[in-house]
């Protein structure tokens, strides 16, 4: 595979419905997974929404 600066890697923006937690370790692993590995080629960014649980 031919290096890529930095500036010129494709930029991917994961915005998971589900990811991994304290709560729940095994909710969207996958999602976690994917992004690690894309990570190795492109620049990525991963946001999640954090539930506020108090009432």
């Amino acid at each position: 595979m031919p290096q890529v600066s930095e500036e010129n890697r494709l930029k991917i923006l994961f915005l998971p419905a589900w990811y991994p937690s304290e709560v729940n370790p095994v909710g969207g692993v996958f999602v976690k997974e994917q992004a690690k590995r894309a990570s190795l080629y492109k620049v990525v960014e991963l946001m999640r929404k954090l539930r506020c649980l108090a009432k």
